[in-house]
Order: structure tokens, then C-alpha cells, then sequence
């Protein structure tokens, strides 16, 4: 039987269409959160004290992700890291003349 929970019926239009670009923003910042954890996981390579010899094992076997899941969020979060590096050692370009 289905909960009340994912039983939608009963929300207006308006109040379903709130609800999904609500979910939706916190879905974004929540993946995004979820990178950054998966990027730290690899840099300290916790990974192995689970018993796992990459972070691809890892996310398959311990996070039950697809094998294309891992490797989209793997590709995903070592890109944000590197970014993220690139961002504290670098000033920001100057977009003034």
C-alpha cells in the first residue's frame, strides 16, 4: 500500500508544481554535498578500509550505486575537486578592463 508520502493525489496543481521545484533545488544542493564527501573519500582513500580496492568498488559495493552511476560521480566529484583546488590557488580572473 502506498504512503500518504508518495501519494500525490491530493496536492493542488499549484501546491504539486511548488513541491517539485522545491525537491528539485534540494536534490542539486544535496548531490552536490554528496560529490564533495565521494571527492574527500578518494583523496584520503577510505575506500580501503572498507575492503575495497578503488573507489569504483566502492561506490558499487558499499554506496549500491550502477557501475555508470560510480563512474558518473566519480568523474563528477574528482572534477569538482580539482576545480575547487584550481579556485583557492589561482586568483579569479578580473572581468573589469
Amino acid at each position: 500500500m502506498p504512503t500518504r508520502r508518495f501519494c500525490l493525489d491530493h496536492l493542488s496543481d499549484r501546491d504539486l508544481v511548488d513541491a517539485l521545484l522545491r525537491l528539485n533545488r534540494s536534490s542539486r544542493a544535496l548531490l552536490a554535498e554528496l560529490l564533495c564527501h565521494l571527492a574527500e573519500v578518494d583523496h584520503r582513500k577510505l575506500y580501503l578500509e572498507r575492503g575495497c580496492a578503488s573507489l569504483f568498488a566502492y561506490a558499487l559495493e558499499i554506496l549500491g550505486c550502477s557501475e555508470d552511476g560510480a563512474a558518473k560521480r566519480i568523474h563528477a566529484s574528482r572534477a569538482a575537486r580539482c576545480w575547487r583546488g584550481l579556485r583557492t590557488t589561482r586568483p579569479a580572473p578580473s572581468l573589469e578592463s
